[in-house]
Parts: structure tokens; sequence; C-alpha cells
């Protein structure tokens, strides 16, 4: 945006995702910067209720996966970049990120699969 001379940005996402992009436009400082503005807006999810989420099977398999995705970008751009370690250990965390990834894929897919909800 800065390169573009950009002041404002809408970012448009699901709802639940709403969180970790804040989450990380916080990390990267954008927030504190006076000249920039962003707008983030939820779109229509019909399945998603901030209120009663937990109720919902695929919401709660979202959300779950959404604290994992918070947790990763808190270490990754929240502690590691802000040390210059990101792009360093990026390459070296690759393979476990994947099977972390993986392993979480599998879990919410049993969840779902034998969730009455």
């Amino acid at each position: 945006m800065i390169k573009n001379n950009l002041k404002t940005a809408i970012i448009v996402s699901d709802i639940p995702h709403t969180r970790r992009i804040q989450t990380l436009l916080n990390f990267i400082d954008v927030v504190n910067d006076k000249n920039l503005y962003f707008n983030i807006v939820g779109s229509d999810a019909t399945w998603w209720d901030t209120n009663t989420y937990y109720k919902i099977k695929k919401a709660k398999a979202f959300a779950f996966r959404e604290f994992i995705k918070t947790i990763y970008a808190y270490v990754a751009f929240g502690f590691l970049d802000k040390l210059g370690l990101y792009d360093e250990t990026r390459e070296l965390m690759m393979p476990y990120y994947k099977y972390i990834k993986k392993e979480i894929d599998t879990i919410t897919y049993f969840y779902l699969k034998n969730s009455s909800k």
C-alpha cells in the first residue's frame, strides 16, 4: 500500500477469519500507522453465528482451525518476524507445518464425520 501510495483498504473475508486478519494487521504494525486505514468486512456466512457457533459442527471445526492458525501467526509474525528470523525458520519449519496441517485436517474430518451436530 505504501509503495503504491494507497491510504485505505477494504478486506473482505468470511466472518470467522476477521479476528485473525486483525491480529495479523496488529503484528505488522499497520494499525498504528495513522496514514493507513483498514476496514475489515465479514462476508455473509449463513452457517456462522458469533454467539452460537459452538452449537454448529461446521462452525466449531472452522473455529478450531482458526485457533491453530492464529497461534501460528502469533509465533511467525508476532515473534519470529520481529526478530528477523521468519524467513530463515520458514524453510526449516515447512515440513513440520505440512505435517501439523495434515493432522489438524484429519482430526477435523473425523470430528465432522462422527459428530451428531
